[in-house]
């Protein structure tokens, strides 16, 4: 093929993949820009430091108290109450929804295509601000603190809820700079440090094999499955709490598909996750709990074998049965 096409082809594909590296480039930068500021924020609160006020960016965690078995027996993350989203005057995309998101549990949301699924997800992490004439009514709390209240910082909410895109979207460095980005940005300089944050993200994203030796390779070099683990990697690198993934197998094969969903039921273990899948037989699979919606509403929600083989409401046993969607 002569040099000439092949830099055609090189040329659309990053114009392709442009725009939605650069969103997630300056998501991350938002997010390294707040960690920084909390970092700063702990070295003056520790016992002889200049200022001993608390900060509310940071109390989206649970509080710390002494018996730590208070803070095991915490089960429920997010809590959703009387929920509505508006784009613009007309389009009512979220009705009255209420849900209860557990710790450390897989929840799953499924539905015809617009019924409202990814809309909700980006409610958990304030996504939706970044949308113009989007408008986001009832009450979201993480651990109990309203996370669209005016004090608190959606970059610091973000640096808590992590959020993996339908497409993969690796940086054009190395893998192992992508895996550095974020601790890069957070003033960590050393590299024994360093190698250690990659070793351990890249483990738990179960790509560590697959990669230990060629870690200074192009990450764009990876297959779509590949890559998709990385990006999880590259967000498990800031310690979130919760891993929100939009449709993350959708545009992988089979066997990349299953091996993302082995990964997820390995990261639950640390991790609270939402997933949004047009895939019932893969909620059926890597689900806890799973919330039907359908026209903006959540129709059902309960545990997953419950959705799947007992539903309450005729329209979610309608759907899980195909008889339409």
């Amino acid at each position: 093929m002569p040099k000439f096409t092949i830099l055609l082809i090189l040329l659309a594909l990053v114009k392709i993949g442009l725009c939605h590296i650069f969103v997630t480039y300056k998501l991350y930068s938002g997010l390294i820009k707040f960690k920084i500021l909390e970092n700063m924020r702990e070295l003056k609160n520790k016992p002889g430091g200049r200022n001993q006020s608390s900060s509310r960016l940071v109390n989206i965690t649970p509080a710390i108290v002494n018996n730590q078995n208070d803070v095991e027996d915490f089960s429920e993350c997010f809590a959703v109450e009387d929920l509505n989203l508006y784009y613009g005057t007309s389009n009512h995309a979220l009705v009255d929804i209420n849900i209860s998101i557990r710790k450390k549990c897989v929840t799953s949301f499924i539905g015809a295509s617009g019924c409202g699924k990814s809309s909700l997800l980006r409610c958990f992490n304030r996504l939706n601000d970044m949308i113009p004439e989007c408008r986001v009514e009832g009450r979201i709390t993480l651990h109990g603190t309203d996370i669209n209240d005016p004090s608190i910082d959606a970059v610091a909410l973000r640096s808590k809820v992590g959020m993996v895109f339908q497409k993969p979207n690796p940086f054009p460095k190395s893998i192992y700079d992508n895996i550095a980005f974020g601790p890069r940005l957070l003033a960590i300089k050393k590299k024994r440090i360093l190698d250690e944050i990659v070793e351990k993200s890249l483990i738990s994203a179960g790509l560590w094999k697959e990669t230990k030796d060629r870690l200074q390779r192009n990450a764009l070099e990876l297959s779509g499955g590949q890559q998709q683990r990385l990006v999880i990697a590259r967000a498990i690198a800031l310690d979130p709490e919760v891993l929100l993934l939009d449709e993350p197998t959708s545009s992988l094969d089979p066997i990349s598909t299953l091996t993302i969903e082995q990964l997820i039921s390995e990261l639950k273990k640390e991790f609270t996750i939402i997933i949004v899948t047009h895939n019932m037989q893969q909620a059926a699979r890597v689900s806890d709990f799973t919330g039907f919606m359908h026209m903006g509403a959540l129709v059902e929600m309960n545990s997953t074998d419950v959705i799947f083989t007992n539903p309450r409401e005729r329209k979610t046993e309608d759907y899980v049965t195909g008889r339409y969607g």
